[in-house]
């Protein structure tokens, strides 16, 4: 899943606007705009993004989150009904998740956010489940002050995007790859002396390679530096052919 930002020109011009939309020094770090989920990749059941924020302002400031709708397939279930037809949502701010279908987070000052000047939350998830429905849909989410609007605080527009399948060939072999953490994989060829191991783009761009000369081993990928978004993972060596895995690098 998720988003590739296609330029430099495009990511500071992003980076603006988020800006331009924060009051008081909030502004939301290196934020994801759009997430990719495919309808054959389980995972995408539930699209989940987490977003940042920082207070690079002089005051403390205690802060509740809404949500608002920009954009969205239809149908869409809301007012949410458990079981229903269409796309639902909800997000976690805080201490809590709040449940399907609600706009605005408790304005309870238990539930509410404290940040101090300098200090980075990374508290807030958006949950997306197109539920059957293709399309996009694009939600605002914004971090305010309780009695404040809320598009007078910090706000950033997240598009969710389900597309049909993702295509991804692959052959069966006995060679395995499993994913440790966000950078870190194992493989195992099986005692296969050499092998290669891929990072490719969905356009099969190659944008990282290891020659292997274990059987198996670890490998730390570099995924920092890449734009965040779908990527295919590929074990390959002549013996077994090539496993694949489809995975998601958030990227910086």
């Amino acid at each position: 899943m998720n988003r590739t930002k296609s330029a430099s020109a495009f990511a500071v011009a992003l980076l603006l606007t988020t800006c331009a939309l924060s009051q008081n020094g909030l502004v939301f770090v290196n934020p994801v705009d759009t997430v990719v989920g495919y309808t054959d990749v389980p995972e995408d059941s539930e699209l989940s993004v987490h977003l940042d924020v920082e207070n690079t302002g002089e005051d403390t400031l205690i802060l509740m989150a809404t949500r608002l709708f920009v954009d969205t397939v239809s149908p869409f279930n809301l007012p949410y009904v458990t079981n229903g037809e269409g796309a639902y949502e909800r997000f976690c701010w805080g201490p809590l998740c709040y449940n399907y279908g609600t706009t605005s987070s408790s304005q309870n000052a238990a539930m509410l956010v404290t940040l101090a000047p300098g200090a980075i939350d990374s508290s807030f998830v958006a949950d997306y489940y197109f539920n059957g429905v293709l399309g996009t849909t694009t939600m605002r989410y914004c971090l305010h002050g309780v009695g404040e609007e809320p598009e007078s605080g910090a706000c950033h527009d997240l598009t969710f995007t389900v597309e049909g399948a993702l295509s991804v060939p692959s052959v069966n072999a006995q060679a395995a790859i499993r994913r440790l953490s966000e950078a870190d994989w194992q493989y195992d060829m099986h005692r296969t002396a050499t092998g290669t191991f891929r990072v490719l783009d969905l356009q099969g761009r190659v944008v990282h390679e290891v020659l292997l000369n274990a059987s198996s081993g670890q490998i730390h990928l570099p995924h920092a530096s890449w734009p965040a978004g779908i990527y295919v993972v590929a074990l390959e060596s002549e013996g077994f052919g090539r496993v694949t895995e489809t995975v998601y690098f958030r990227g910086h």
